[in-house]
């Protein structure tokens, strides 16, 4: 007695099959999943080595920026050195170059008019500080031999002491002003006037005593 096969099931047969017979292949999805993961992977590697790679750019130029300013700091500070080294020295130069002189000592303003004896000497001497005096309005023809500017006490010049150098010039002095120095030692209570002295033969062209 023949069979025959409902027509339901060899539709339902027919749709669980590809044509061939076989059930159809999934493994497509699975393989695009794998390969999508590996190049995450890839791609987060590449990642992590840039970011290696500008930490240490970025370390290493930090490091020589940071040297650079400590060559710069070190350079500043040896130069502020030089600087205020030099400054000192010039200050001690400045110091040791200034020669300062009181004005202390009781005849610090007196005054001596010169007399006129030879070789047309005329002028006044002024005693102005503890050190030097200054002639004023001073003449002499500048000849003789050896003329100097002498102090002495009581007019005893020949044991007096030079507060110049030698006075001879040629032409003169003709109203002028002329410096005389205390010799190392001395003060003003060791004369009480001064002579236009000639050393070589003792004679004395004019002089004065200093009065208030």
């Amino acid at each position: 007695m023949l069979r025959f096969t409902p027509l339901f099931v060899l539709l339902a047969t027919l749709a669980a099959c590809d044509g061939t017979g076989e059930p159809e292949e999934t493994g497509l999805s699975e393989d695009s999943g794998t390969d999508d993961s590996d190049t995450d992977d890839t791609d987060d590697s590449d990642s992590d080595d840039s970011d290696i790679d500008d930490s240490d750019d970025s370390d290493t130029d930090d490091s020589d920026d940071s040297d650079d300013s400590d060559d710069s700091d070190d350079s500043d500070s040896d130069d502020s050195d030089t600087d205020t080294d030099t400054d000192d020295s010039d200050t001690d130069t400045d110091d040791s170059d200034t020669t300062t002189c009181t004005a202390t000592h009781a005849r610090v303003g007196q005054t001596a008019a010169l007399s006129t004896k030879q070789h047309g000497v005329t002028g006044t001497a002024t005693i102005i500080d503890d050190c030097h005096l200054r002639i004023d309005a001073f003449s002499y023809d500048g000849t003789g031999l050896d003329v100097r500017v002498y102090g002495g006490l009581s007019g005893d010049y020949a044991n007096g002491f030079a507060m110049t150098e030698d006075l001879l010039k040629p032409g003169g002095y003709a109203n002028t002003s002329l410096e005389a120095t205390l010799p190392t030692g001395r003060t003003w209570d060791d004369l009480d006037g001064i002579s236009i002295w000639c050393v070589t033969v003792g004679i004395d062209f004019g002089s004065g005593t200093f009065a208030p």
